[in-house]
């Protein structure tokens, strides 16, 4: 905290505290594979995919695509899994996006040639 010479001091700044919103994915062949979604502030978003490979298991190549509930048109963003066979290794993608508060996403996981699976509505 920074002191003034006379004594007095800034006001100490109240930061809001947000519930993270967490998505398992499923059917990658990851030990683990999940998306979390953290508010920043009333305005931005921290949008995490983090996945830990298991050693030797065949890994299935997908696409992360995540969409504003209201248009499912057009992806926010995408995170890409690469088909390879696991090294026991760990990846974490982090992106900041704007996303007013109150407003609801939707995440789309497609494995080509076997399924699509939907998150239920998130509300970061």
């Amino acid at each position: 905290m920074y002191v003034f010479q006379n004594g007095k001091h800034l006001p100490k700044v109240e930061k809001a505290i947000y519930r993270r919103q967490i998505w398992k994915l499923d059917g990658l062949g990851f030990e683990i594979a999940e998306l979390v979604l953290e508010r920043k502030s009333d305005m931005w978003v921290d949008v995490t995919v983090s996945s830990t490979e298991k050693a030797g298991v065949p890994l299935r190549p997908a696409t992360l695509l995540l969409f504003d509930n209201k248009d499912t048109r057009v992806p926010m963003e995408t995170f890409s899994f690469d088909g390879n066979v696991g090294k026991g290794s760990s990846r974490i993608e982090t992106r900041t996006i704007g996303l007013r508060a109150g407003t609801e996403l939707t995440a789309k996981l497609v494995v080509p040639g076997d399924s699509t699976n939907l998150s239920p509505v998130l509300k970061p």
